[in-house]
């Protein structure tokens, strides 16, 4: 199959603009003064009757305190380290096992609209505890995000403050499918996820089912893999490949992200993620939509950090091989733990001075804050793809200049889909971080346009960055507009413009 790309895409570019440089800074927070203790596998009941298993560390002092939720399911006991740490400083931590995982009852399902109202319950549940002063705020990471906005969209009367980290946005702005295509390493994720604890079928990462995905992907349509892959029995695999468009019912049970939604948070926001997060999307989606339609004062001042971190955000200095210096981690645990004392304990910190957005700016390796996103001082400048059609791989004739196209030769490219393009700087499915792939610009069917004058190369910021006879490194993705034509059938008929 041929494909024929116009040169008349756009990129856009932001120009670097000056800035209040300044790290994340917590600032005074409740300090160690309680022994914990733990009470491991309670039980709460759900409005079904279904019960979900519990532990919990609370101060080992007489009275009440203010709690943190998180409902996870990779296992609550996973948890335990940081539960302490915030247990040490006057919270009673609870971490609850997701419906139908561990051992929690019910059955287990991904996306069941359950969860929603699973974290409504745990909420009120939690709020009428002997412990608890009746003021509860949710942590937590990744699909733990997810189940804080679902459970924010319920509006429990307890809950004061959230804190989502790495949360995706809904599922076909990302995962499992990535604006409208399916994402491959959800299948990974879907395998070793698809029984009541961590399914391997092979060893390596995500239960094995990493380790061969390539070959697997070529020989199985995808709505099999349940069977093929060793899948342990399941009946939402097959609803992830068949409702394969937002509007499917199964979809929108679990969205989260809708005005509707947002206008149902009634609790401020503080949401972290990064900048080679796989599931980038969702914070500073989560950031505008509260924004905008928050349902209350306080929900419409969302605070949001982005540092220069991969999906486990705040443990590492460098990513594939560069070093951000040690700026780049930051107090992110004393961060969290101010924030709670002002929503959850009502201490009076200065929490709401701080600047609502923190963001790690690359290359110069520093912090900066902001009070709007998007950003309002950069200067959109529109480039555009040039070539003498010959553009292909890293050493063509492709270049990018603000100048529009004239009469110029389109670029071909053979697209064979048993030798896709490698996705250099990918491992599982999550972003490494800036990792080279000029081995990728330089396959044939790689159209490459890198060439940029150099007068204006110091003063963009570019999804690559190319160093003169050095690595081509990932930094970000870019906003294109394209013109794609073939010359073979395809049942393929775009019902609205796709951003990509």
């Amino acid at each position: 199959m041929k494909f024929l790309i116009s040169s008349a895409t756009a990129f856009c570019v932001l120009l670097a603009t000056p800035a209040v440089w300044a790290q994340p800074q917590p600032g005074d927070y409740s300090p160690v003064k309680y022994e914990v203790v733990e009470e491991l596998d309670r039980s709460a009941a759900m409005r079904d009757g279904v019960e979900l298993m519990l532990d919990i560390f609370r101060p080992k002092d007489e009275g009440r305190f203010p709690a943190i939720l998180q409902q996870t399911p990779y296992n609550k006991s996973g948890g335990a380290a940081r539960a302490k740490r915030f247990a040490a400083r006057g919270y009673v931590v609870i971490n609850a096992d997701s419906r139908g995982r561990f051992r929690s009852g019910g059955d287990w399902d991904p996306f069941s609209p359950l969860h929603k109202t699973d974290g409504y319950d745990l909420v009120e549940w939690v709020s009428k505890q002997p412990w608890c002063t009746g003021n509860v705020g949710t942590y937590g990471l990744s699909y733990m995000g997810w189940t804080q906005w679902w459970t924010a969209t319920q509006s429990p009367p307890a809950l004061k403050a959230i804190v989502p980290e790495v949360a995706p946005p809904d599922h076909f702005l990302n995962c499992p499918y990535q604006n409208g295509i399916f994402v491959c390493w959800m299948m990974d994720w879907a395998g070793s996820m698809s029984g009541r604890l961590p399914h391997a079928a092979w060893p390596g990462p995500y239960g094995g089912f990493a380790v061969n995905r390539e070959q697997a992907y070529r020989q199985t349509p995808y709505i099999d893999f349940d069977k093929s892959r060793k899948y342990l029995p399941t009946d939402w695999w097959r609803k992830w490949i068949t409702q394969n468009t937002s509007a499917g019912e199964y979809w929108r049970g679990i969205a989260y992200q809708t005005p509707e939604d947002y206008a149902r948070v009634t609790v401020p926001s503080l949401a972290i993620t990064g900048w080679f997060d796989a599931n980038f999307p969702g914070t500073p989606m989560n950031y505008l939509g509260m924004k905008q339609h928050g349902g209350t004062p306080a929900a419409r001042q969302p605070r949001m950090v982005i540092g220069p971190w991969e999906h486990i955000i705040n443990t590492q200095r460098e990513a594939a091989g560069v070093d951000f210096g040690p700026q780049a981690i930051i107090d992110w645990d004393g961060y969290v733990c101010r924030w709670f004392d002002f929503h959850l304990k009502g201490i009076d910190n200065g929490v709401l001075n701080d600047p609502p957005i923190h963001l790690f700016v690359m290359g110069r390796n520093q912090w900066r804050t902001a009070t709007e996103w998007p950003l309002p001082e950069p200067q959109f400048t529109k480039y555009y793809l040039h070539s003498g059609g010959r553009a292909n791989s890293s050493t063509g004739d492709g270049t990018l200049s603000p100048e529009p196209p004239g009469a110029e030769e389109p670029d071909h490219y053979t697209y064979d889909p048993d030798n896709p393009t490698p996705s250099a700087g990918f491992t599982n499915g999550h972003i490494d971080g800036p990792r080279d792939i000029s081995a990728s610009a330089a396959r044939p069917d790689v159209r490459g346009a890198a060439h940029i004058s150099h007068e204006r190369r110091s003063r963009q910021r570019l999804s690559a960055h190319a160093v003169p006879g050095g690595p081509s490194r990932l930094a970000s993705s870019v906003r294109r507009r394209a013109a794609i034509s073939t010359t073979a059938l395809s049942d393929w008929r775009p019902a609205e413009r796709t951003r990509t």
